[in-house]
């Protein structure tokens, strides 16, 4: 049980991990932080890592949507604000294997395959006659390179440091980020917001190599056209990536063990959607269990189902379901846990339980302790989770929990939200 320091209720949205009794702390009347674990404790970790323990007012992990929209608004409060980043450049996965290269991919895919006007000059019309890779990954390339400068000039421009490392708890308001050359850096915050976001859902029944059984992050970290591609995984990712391919007259099969897919969109709608897919030459097994993937020795991929069908592509995209990445952040060291909603987030019913990391918050994502904050786009049962939900609950975060600002009920919580949104 922990105290809710905004307004004295007890709360209990977590349970502590072993090892992180009495680590808890308090938020003071000024609104400030006093950690259970003290400064002198605090500087011993530091010692440990062999470095000084920088101290910040807010570090923000992961520098996504949410993350970096958050940050950009602390700062603009007058806070000092760190983002730590796993990647070699701020982004997260928004930027890097998310929504920004797989909508550039779509584009590039409607652009050289010439789509939008084989209405008008036949089904036989392509701007570019053989589309490779290469023509994916210049494309992807410069989109990506101006996202990320229009963004390290935004941390830039309000002061906002950034360490690329993979970060971990030492205690409840300690972090220590494990850099490239291999270094430790000691970092303290009075605040800390977890983005971290998800990667995809790998099992170990899939023989992932990166060429030819890939997932959506590999799919475009190396971009290649395929003479053929099998998709396991009707849900929104997955979906895109058929169409993609199919634009370009990629022979597509696509396989999905539940016997509908993209519940939340009305049935007519998808029923027209279906005989859309199929008119363009896609191939769809609804309602197939995947048995086995094997890969051949020619390095073409036999995906067998339930029934023994078999499909043999040159290249399979497993994109069924994404978890949270939590892992490396050590959450037991600050008192935190994660939930296993595999059911939820689980799209092939002939897998196991995938038991998909995300960690539990409360009303308004504050979890167990004081200082730590989830980003806003939690899980969501049913519907995908937006990117723009994540950065419009992050940017009132720094409001509620760093700067002041108390809580909010009911109607008075959208008006809060309104009011600090209209003061930024």
């Amino acid at each position: 049980m922990f105290r809710d320091c905004q307004n004295g209720s007890a709360r209990q949205d977590l349970k502590p991990c072993p090892g992180a009794k009495g680590a808890a702390g308090a938020v003071g009347g000024d609104g400030s932080w006093r950690g259970g674990r003290s400064r002198g404790a605090a500087r011993a970790v530091a010692c440990a890592l062999g470095g000084t323990m920088e101290e910040y007012e807010l570090i923000v992990i992961g520098s996504g949507p949410a993350g970096r929209r958050a940050a950009v608004q602390a700062a603009k409060l007058g806070k000092s604000v760190l983002v730590v980043e796993g990647r070699r450049r701020v982004g997260g996965v928004s930027v890097h294997t998310g929504t920004i290269p797989s909508k550039t991919l779509r584009e590039t895919a409607l652009n050289l395959s010439g789509w939008r006007e084989r209405g008008f000059y036949g089904h036989s019309y392509r701007v570019k006659q053989e589309i490779g890779g290469d023509d994916l990954g210049v494309r992807l390339m410069k989109t990506l390179e101006h996202e990320i400068n229009v963004l390290e000039h935004q941390f830039h421009r309000n002061k906002i440091r950034t360490v690329n490392g993979t970060a971990r708890f030492t205690g409840p308001n300690e972090v220590a980020v494990r850099r490239a050359d291999g270094s430790d850096l000691a970092v303290r915050g009075e605040r800390i917001l977890i983005t971290v976001g998800t990667i995809p859902y790998r099992p170990d029944s899939v023989p992932f190599d990166g060429d030819h059984v890939v997932d959506s992050d590999a799919i475009v970290e190396a971009p290649s056209v395929p003479r053929s591609l099998t998709v396991i995984g009707a849900g929104v990712i997955g979906i895109e990536y058929a169409t993609i391919f199919s634009a370009m007259d990629v022979p597509v099969t696509l396989i999905e063990p539940r016997d509908t897919f993209l519940d939340f969109i009305d049935r007519e709608i998808i029923d027209t959607f279906t005989h859309e897919l199929r008119d363009r030459g896609m191939v769809i097994r609804t309602g197939a269990e995947v048995r086995s993937i094997e890969k051949g020795a020619d390095g073409w991929v036999t995906t067998t189902l339930a029934d023994g069908r078999t499909v043999r592509t040159e290249m399979l995209l497993y994109a069924a379901g994404r978890t949270g990445a939590t892992a490396p952040l050590d959450l037991d060291k600050c008192g935190l846990s994660v939930d296993h909603p595999g059911a939820h987030h689980r799209r092939s019913q002939d897998l196991p339980d995938r038991s998909a990391a995300h960690l539990r918050g409360g009303r308004r994502d504050r979890l167990s302790q004081p200082c730590l904050h989830l980003d806003g786009a939690g899980a969501h049962r049913g519907l995908p989770r937006l990117r723009p939900a994540a950065s419009a609950r992050a940017a009132i975060l720094p409001l509620w929990h760093l700067c002041g600002a108390r809580d909010f009920d009911g109607g008075d919580e959208r008006a809060g939200s309104a009011g600090a949104r209209h003061q930024l």
